[in-house]
């Protein structure tokens, strides 16, 4: 008579397959579920690295136009400096807060007149841009990422 070879895995080897699957899930999903909010508190180190660089290259710009305390920076160098044109307005050389996202891409930011850039408009998820306060100081820029 021929033996009958098994085929296939039995009930218990499928069962304890399940349950090893299950303690390896378990000790790695702590590991994944932090990693939203770091990636939420890297873009918003993104978008402040992009806000300082290009404040400092619309003061560049004004620097060597000698563009005026309130007057325009041509950003688009078509030799008018408006708002109409889509210029920056300089305060004291530095981007005006409500013009700064002009020269820069914003996808997945709301950005409010008072110079927060909020992520998915996450009030506590953001970044603050304000515009200088006198002639001898630069701007500054604030994350707050309390509600990432």
């Amino acid at each position: 008579m021929l033996k009958n070879k098994q085929q296939g895995f039995t009930l218990i080897e499928l069962v304890m397959v399940i349950v090893i699957l299950g303690i390896l899930a378990a000790t790695a999903l702590p590991k994944f579920v932090g990693l939203e909010r770091s990636a939420k508190i890297s873009s918003l180190k993104g978008l402040k690295g992009s806000m300082q660089s290009a404040a400092t290259m619309i003061h560049a710009q004004a620097l060597i136009d000698g563009v005026a305390h309130g007057q325009y920076v041509d950003i688009n160098q078509n030799a008018t400096a408006t708002n109409a044109d889509g210029d920056v307005r300089s305060i004291y050389s530095y981007p005006q807060t409500a013009h700064l996202q002009r020269v820069m891409d914003v996808d997945g930011f709301t950005v409010l007149n008072n110079g927060e850039f909020r992520l998915n408009g996450v009030n506590g998820c953001e970044v603050q841009y304000r515009q200088p306060a006198n002639a001898t100081s630069p701007p500054t820029y604030t994350i707050t990422d309390t509600a990432c």
